[in-house]
């Protein structure tokens, strides 16, 4: 069991983030792995958004808006702008939906097209205008809130879908509700300690705003698939980061 706890949280790092991470050739990935692998995601997130709060707060809040920029960035490189690509890809299924072509195709292209660049364009810059934004007026470690509020909905999300994806539909079936729901009361418990009921906002907008944008994007391109659950999580997030700013 130990061992697949440790394979399930390498594995998390290696699949959510750029950190490099290596496996022995007799590794192997069940469900359990795969399980674990979910549960550290929400983990993951909130290192990789502590280490942009802290570059911020600690070395770069002197250079000011681009002290804040910089963090920002890095923020989205530390995972890869893995769910801006997704942005990327449901754009384009969706306007090839409206054009009459199978938008299951296009959304599996290896490439993107003019509309997918754009989104994923207009996504990139809403992101980091909205993480410079919170961290030059307000707490930087409020972003460790996000990370963990959006990657919260995903797990939700994945649990509550039928999906269009051989690999998502492994991870939904490896996921015991259970133990999701153990993970989200400790990651919830965890964060209204260090931040108080602040927390709520954040979590309460991600999984209605990850639900909504799920739903509308299912109902243009008929299916759910892992990129429409990095586009709905990279949603949220913009979303989130607007309504905590808003409301503070």
């Amino acid at each position: 069991m130990l061992y697949q706890i440790y394979t399930g949280w390498k594995l998390s790092w290696s699949y959510f983030t750029i950190i490099p991470v290596n496996f022995s050739e007799n590794t192997t990935f069940d469900k359990t792995v795969y399980r674990y692998m979910l549960l550290f995601f929400p983990f993951t997130g909130a290192v990789l958004a502590l280490i942009s709060s802290a570059l911020y707060q600690y070395i770069l809040i002197d250079l000011q808006w681009f002290g804040a920029l910089i963090s920002a960035s890095i923020y989205m490189m530390l995972y890869g702008f893995l769910h801006t690509e997704a942005i990327s890809d449901v754009a384009d299924a969706i306007y090839a939906s409206h054009s009459g072509k199978d938008s299951y195709d296009i959304i599996k292209e290896p490439t993107i097209g003019a509309m997918g660049l754009f989104w994923g364009l207009i996504m990139t810059l809403l992101k980091l205008g909205a993480v410079v934004y919170l961290f030059l007026n307000f707490n930087p470690f409020l972003l460790i809130m996000i990370a963990v509020s959006s990657r919260i909905s995903l797990l939700i999300l994945i649990k509550s879908y039928h999906f269009r994806s051989s690999f998502v539909t492994l991870l939904k079936d490896s996921l015991n509700s259970k133990n999701m729901l153990l993970a989200i009361i400790l990651y919830s418990t965890l964060l209204f300690w260090f931040f108080g009921e602040i927390f709520a906002i954040p979590l309460f907008i991600s999984v209605i705003i990850s639900y909504i944008s799920s739903k509308m994007i299912e109902e243009s391109i008929g299916f759910i698939n892992g990129d429409v659950l990095g586009a709905s999580l990279e949603i949220a997030e913009v979303v989130s980061l607007t309504g905590l700013a808003l409301w503070l």
